[in-house]
């Protein structure tokens, strides 16, 4: 296997580009502290089925809220428009 280190910083091994894992800028949402990926459609912190796209082309982030009643409920927070709400 030959590995070069090419003058740009990127490294090739036998020809093929290795790419670093992206880091992702992140905020938090009330109740959660975990860092929910911006701009990013698979983030890792958000609940099941998020994040969904918002109407101004950002990413609408979810995470639960307290359990206070029988159900449970989201926070969500989009990660453009910061568009910030309970659902209930």
């Amino acid at each position: 296997m030959i590995i070069t280190r090419h003058a740009d910083g990127t490294v090739t091994s036998t020809g093929k580009p290795i790419v670093p894992e992206k880091k992702w800028e992140t905020f938090d949402l009330p109740e959660y502290s975990g860092g929910h990926e911006i701009g990013n459609p698979k983030c890792t912190q958000c609940w099941s089925g998020y994040p969904r796209p918002c109407a101004c082309g950002g990413l609408i982030h979810a995470t639960f809220g307290d359990e206070m009643y029988e159900g449970y409920w989201l926070y969500y927070r989009c990660d453009m428009c910061g568009t910030d709400y309970e659902v209930a």
